[in-house]
C-alpha cells in the first residue's frame, strides 16, 4: 500500500517542477533585425516585415535581451526612510513605441516633439553646442547639423527602452525616420560617442561595432570633422 503514495507523490513532486520551470522562463525575447543598405546606413527593426525585400537575405538578427536574463527577485516589502525611490520609474518590456513629429533640433542628441517635450536619444552623447555651464565643444555643431539633416520636421518613431527617462526628465528614446535608425546613423558617421545606461542595452553591441567604425574610417569626430559641410548664411552683396 505505500508504493502507490510513493508514486503519487512523485507525480506531484514532478507537476510543481514544470510549474517552477515555466514560471522561470518568461515572456520569449523580440528579434532584431540588422542589415545595411546601399549607402552604407544601418538600419534596425524588430517588424522582419519592414525589411527591405532586397536585403532580406544579408539582415542578421539577434535577441532583443541576453535570453540568459533572469527577473529581479520581488522588492522586500516596506521600504526604509532612508531609501530613496527613483524619480523616473522604469518601463516594462517589451519596449512601447510612439509615433511624434519633430519640431525643433536643439543639438546633435537633443530633439523637442510636438507638444513641447523633449527627447534625448539614448545610447550616445555628442558634442555639446548650448549648455549653461560649457563652452561649445569640439564638433559640437557639426553633430548638430548632422541630426538637423536627418530629422528636422519630420515624423519620427520613438522606440523606449527599460529607463524611459533621464535625471532631467527628458525622454529616452531611440528615434527613427522609416527605418532607420537616427541613434546608430549619428555613430555611424562619427558625430556620436556611445553612452549607454546600464538599464538600456538593447543596441549597445551594434552601436559599439558602428563606433570602432567610424574611428577605423576617421569619419566625423575621429577625423577632424571635416567631412561635413555646414550650410553659411547668405552672402552680403
Amino acid at each position: 500500500m505505500r508504493e502507490p503514495r510513493i508514486a503519487g507523490g512523485r507525480v506531484i513532486v514532478l507537476a510543481m517542477l514544470m510549474v517552477l520551470v515555466c514560471g522561470l522562463a518568461g515572456p520569449g525575447t523580440t528579434e532584431i533585425y540588422t542589415w545595411v543598405d546601399l549607402d552604407g546606413q544601418v538600419h534596425f527593426t524588430d517588424d522582419y516585415a519592414l525589411v527591405p525585400p532586397e536585403y532580406r537575405d544579408r539582415a542578421q538578427s539577434r535577441p532583443s535581451s541576453p535570453p540568459s536574463a533572469l527577473p529581479h527577485p520581488p522588492a522586500p516589502s516596506g521600504t526604509s526612510k532612508q531609501e530613496k525611490l527613483p524619480k523616473f520609474p522604469l518601463s516594462p518590456r517589451p519596449s512601447s513605441r510612439r509615433l511624434a513629429k519633430v519640431v525643433a533640433v536643439l543639438d546633435g542628441d537633443t530633439i523637442i516633439i510636438g507638444g513641447g517635450e523633449k527627447v534625448r536619444y539614448a545610447g550616445l552623447n555628442t558634442p555639446e553646442t548650448h549648455h549653461p555651464d560649457k563652452l561649445p565643444e569640439y564638433c559640437g555643431q557639426e553633430a548638430f547639423e548632422a541630426n538637423r539633416r536627418l530629422v528636422a520636421g519630420k515624423t519620427v518613431r520613438l522606440e523606449f527602452d527599460e529607463r524611459r527617462r533621464d535625471k532631467y526628465g527628458r525622454l529616452l528614446a531611440y528615434v527613427y525616420v522609416d527605418s532607420l535608425c537616427v541613434n546608430a546613423e549619428l555613430i555611424r558617421q562619427g558625430y556620436a560617442q556611445v553612452s549607454t545606461y546600464r538599464d538600456n542595452q538593447r543596441h549597445h553591441d551594434e552601436f559599439m561595432r558602428l563606433q570602432q567604425s567610424a574611428i577605423a574610417a576617421r569619419r566625423g569626430m575621429w577625423g577632424g570633422c571635416t567631412d561635413l559641410h555646414i550650410p553659411r548664411g547668405p552672402s552680403k552683396p
